[in-house]
Parts: structure tokens; C-alpha cells; sequence
């Protein structure tokens, strides 16, 4: 027995490692085993924020020890997408997967319900939040020195989202997958526009060659974002991997590149079937106290 759960070890220190997580945001509550909490290592809540502020529809930012992040899902399509696209550009490295077994002691805290969902853990590296959005009022706040890259990545992902839809195209899920020039061409469009100001309103004369540049900056940011997304779709659309699920809170800044990354893949009923770890869980335990 662990220290920790000994009368000995609570009089010294509690356990080091969590043993009861609450996963995403229908709360999924687990009490995970020894192994389990000597495998993924869980020290916290991503930043020490509360659960709500690190959960998505199907999954949980966890820290680990380490400095890495264990990402606790119950979306395989998540992971199948992980594993098979982490070596490319602007998805965030996997260092491990596991398949949490069994699932009989996942409990939806807001039902009160036992169900059978199966849960998966991902340890993959931190990813920080998109930098707040530049607040530009003219001509009180200017900031045409630097470019706004949350409402860029937003304005590219979201526009992707919508008309992209790679797995209703023609050759989804073999090697020979494109998208149309007119998909592509649809989705550059919404670079076209005026990033040099949030406000329609005019500019000192003396500004307006800072707002020129800006605009030129950031125009030819955002049209390398949708680039790279296109690259990254399409490659996943050739293993069967439906990505359009690109709303602002997937996307984040990786702290080994400092260049933006996905950080959830899933949310899609296409996906491969890849090798996964199980790792032992609480044999026998039928509720959640």
C-alpha cells in the first residue's frame, strides 16, 4: 500500500499524485488506481485553474509533474488523430497514450448515472492560450506595432470550419485527397479585409502608414494560417481524419515552437483505430463516494 493511504503517511503527507479526477464538461468523475496515478502523474488542473475553465465537450487539461500536460478524454477520435498526425506541423507533440481501464467506475456527476464511457489519457507538451485580442481604439489606443493573433487565427479557423468540410469532398480518405482551388479560394477571401483597426473609424494622417503596414502584416499572416491549415487537413483527410472542428478555444501557442498549434483533434465519428496502453484501474469499485 502507498504511503500516502497509510495512518503513517497521512500524519507526514498527503499522496503526491491525484487520485480522483473529474473529466470535461458533462463530468466524468474517475477514481484512478495506484498504477494509474503513478503512470500519468497528475499534480493539478492546467495553470491551477478551476475544472470548468480546462475542460471541453469531451476532455480535461491535467499538469503533470513533469511540466507536461495529460489531457484525459473520452473522444477516441481525439487521440486517433493525435497519434497519427504528431509529427506534423502545428500539432502539439505526444509523448505517450494510455486507455484507462476499467471504465464501470466513470460516473456523469451532473446525472448522478454510472455509464460505460471508456476514458483516454494523452500526455502531450503545454500549449498556452492565444494572446488576448488588441483592443485597438484610434485614436486614443494605438498598437499598429503589433499584429492581433487571436482575432487572426479565429477569423482563418472559424472560416475553414465552415467551408472546408474535408470529409463531404471527393477522394476523403485516400492518397489522392485535394481540395478544390474554389474551397481554397473561399476561405483566402476572408483574409481580405482591414485588420489595421477593430473600429471604423478615421485615422490621423500621420497613422495612416503604420495602419498600411499592419494590415499588409497581417493579411499575409492570416493567408499562412489558412495555408497551413489546408496543409494539415488535407493530410489528415488522406488517413480518414475528419478536422474542421476549428473554433477558437482548439487553438493555442506551443511553448516549444511559440507558433500556434491544435491542441483537440477529435469531435468527428470518422477516425482510424490506433494501439493504445491500457493501464489498470480500481478492479471491483462500482461507485464513486
Amino acid at each position: 500500500m502507498a504511503l500516502g493511504r497509510t495512518f503513517a503517511g497521512l500524519m507526514q503527507a498527503s499522496q503526491p499524485y491525484w487520485n480522483f479526477i473529474i473529466v470535461s464538461l458533462n463530468q466524468y468523475s474517475y477514481r484512478l488506481s495506484e498504477e494509474q496515478q503513478n503512470t500519468l502523474r497528475i499534480i493539478g488542473y492546467v495553470g491551477g485553474r478551476d475544472h470548468m475553465d480546462v475542460s471541453g465537450s469531451y476532455g480535461t487539461a491535467f499538469e503533470r509533474d513533469d511540466g507536461r500536460v495529460v489531457k484525459v478524454t473520452t473522444d477516441p477520435a481525439d487521440l486517433a488523430a493525435h497519434v497519427l498526425l504528431r509529427k506534423m506541423p502545428h500539432v502539439l507533440d505526444i509523448y505517450d497514450v494510455f486507455k484507462l481501464q476499467p471504465a464501470y467506475p466513470v460516473v456523469d456527476t451532473m446525472k448522478g448515472e454510472k455509464t460505460p464511457t471508456t476514458l483516454y489519457a494523452m500526455v502531450v507538451e503545454h500549449v498556452d492560450d492565444l494572446p488576448p485580442r488588441v483592443k485597438r481604439v484610434p485614436p486614443n489606443d494605438l498598437q499598429f506595432d503589433k499584429m492581433d493573433v487571436r482575432r487572426i487565427i479565429e477569423v482563418a479557423g472559424d472560416t475553414f470550419g465552415v467551408e472546408a468540410n474535408p470529409h463531404k469532398r471527393a477522394g476523403f480518405g485516400t492518397s489522392q485527397f485535394e481540395f478544390p482551388q474554389k474551397v481554397r479560394d473561399e476561405v483566402l477571401a476572408a483574409c481580405s479585409r482591414d485588420w489595421s483597426q477593430t473600429l471604423n473609424q478615421p485615422l490621423p494622417m500621420k497613422l495612416l502608414g503604420a495602419a498600411a503596414k499592419l494590415d499588409r502584416v497581417s493579411t499575409e499572416y492570416c493567408r499562412s494560417v489558412v495555408n497551413q491549415l489546408f496543409a494539415l487537413s488535407t493530410a489528415a483527410a488522406r488517413l480518414n481524419i475528419r478536422l474542421d472542428d476549428f473554433h477558437s478555444g482548439n487553438f493555442g501557442i506551443a511553448r516549444s515552437t511559440g507558433q500556434w498549434a491544435l491542441r483537440d483533434l477529435g469531435s468527428s465519428e470518422t477516425y482510424p483505430d490506433v494501439a493504445v496502453r491500457a493501464v489498470a484501474g480500481l478492479a471491483g469499485l462500482r461507485t464513486i463516494r
